[in-house]
């Protein structure tokens, strides 16, 4: 089965989360794609959240996945990172087709905001249940 990597990058108060928009789409998502055949779905989400956003992250700066799941017959593998957002490295432009957005988690459930497929908002559950842990 093809794999995908993607991470969700949360601010310390887990109430922000950096979410990106492909261009002719209205959906957001979490950075990410699909792995190469010799990289694990880690390496494929720190990889496309460099091509996607121009953000850097360090492969131990995000832990084992929140969620694994099957989307579209991939198996996807979410990966968190609790980083202070000003202190992100960009080390280049982001991909041209693709806006990066910070947006606060208590509005990712409003329609007018964004919409969901349905792994991401698997995804958001998930960091709702750690939020209401910290």
């Amino acid at each position: 089965m093809k794999r995908v990597g993607c991470i969700a990058i949360l601010n310390p108060q887990m109430t922000e989360v950096i979410m990106v928009t492909r261009r002719g789409s209205h959906l957001v998502g979490f950075p990410g794609g699909k792995a190469e055949p010799n990289e694990t779905s880690k390496e494929a989400a720190l990889r496309e959240l460099k091509e996607e956003t121009g953000i850097v992250l360090a492969h131990t700066d995000t832990n084992n996945p929140i969620l694994v799941g099957i989307q579209d017959g991939f198996q996807v593998a979410t990966f968190l990172a609790i980083q202070d957002f000003s202190t992100l490295k960009k080390l280049q432009e982001s991909e041209p087709d693709i806006k990066m957005q910070v947006i606060s988690v208590n509005k990712l459930g409003d329609p007018t905001v964004s919409a969901f497929p349905g792994y991401n908002a698997m995804v958001m559950e998930k960091i709702l249940e750690l939020q209401m842990e910290n």
